[in-house]
């Protein structure tokens, strides 16, 4: 949902018939978040809301929880001619599903020896975007939900680095365990405020 390599950022996540903005800038100055109910509003309205500057800011949206399986592996190679061999050959056996079908993040932990793997499938990245072009947007980058909301309180709170966050939207709620800046298990289920409420 959250970008942070540029100094600003715009966070897009669709929630049922609602749509959320985070709109940060890294001095601090400027966070605004919204959320807009969408089901009777023209598209062309929805582009309005975060086009204006977009050249200045990062769009960024979040795939479920639900959607991404987190996985970790040791890694001991420190010879950097065989690091980018290695980490594709890890990628490339990580996962059971079809290499093929699926798109595959990883992190590289140089101090802990250690490999972080997002992996999701080209359907369901597909699917993502569909939903946004169907309401005019086009994110720059696409992350997940938990590194959205590990992001989100990287920024707000800066001295956390480990935590159990739990994120109720309306018509899902999602769960992550943080420890040091980084997912390490997450869950989402489809109950939110809509049935909670």
């Amino acid at each position: 949902m959250l970008g942070f390599f540029l100094m600003k950022a715009i966070g897009i996540d669709l929630d049922a018939d609602v749509i959320n903005l985070s709109i940060m800038s890294k001095n601090k100055d400027l966070i605004n978040i919204k959320s807009l109910d969408i089901s009777d509003i023209p598209k062309s309205d929805v582009k309005k809301l975060y086009i204006a500057n977009k050249d200045n800011y990062l769009i960024t949206s979040a795939l479920d929880s639900s959607d991404v399986i987190i996985k970790s592996s040791d890694f001991n190679i420190k010879n950097s001619l065989f690091i980018k061999k290695a980490i594709k050959f890890h990628e490339s056996s990580i996962s059971t599903l079809d290499i093929d079908k699926v798109i595959i993040s990883t992190i590289h932990f140089k101090n802990e020896s250690k490999l972080k793997f997002f992996i999701t499938t080209k359907e369901m990245l597909n699917k993502h975007l569909f939903r946004l072009k169907h309401i005019n947007i086009d994110p720059d980058k696409v992350t997940s939900t938990s590194q959205a909301l590990i992001r989100f309180i990287n920024f707000y709170f800066k001295d956390i680095k480990s935590s159990f966050l739990v994120h109720i939207a309306k018509s899902k709620t999602t769960c992550v365990l943080m420890k040091d800046n980084q997912p390490i298990k997450t869950y989402s289920i489809k109950i939110g405020t809509n049935k909670l409420i």
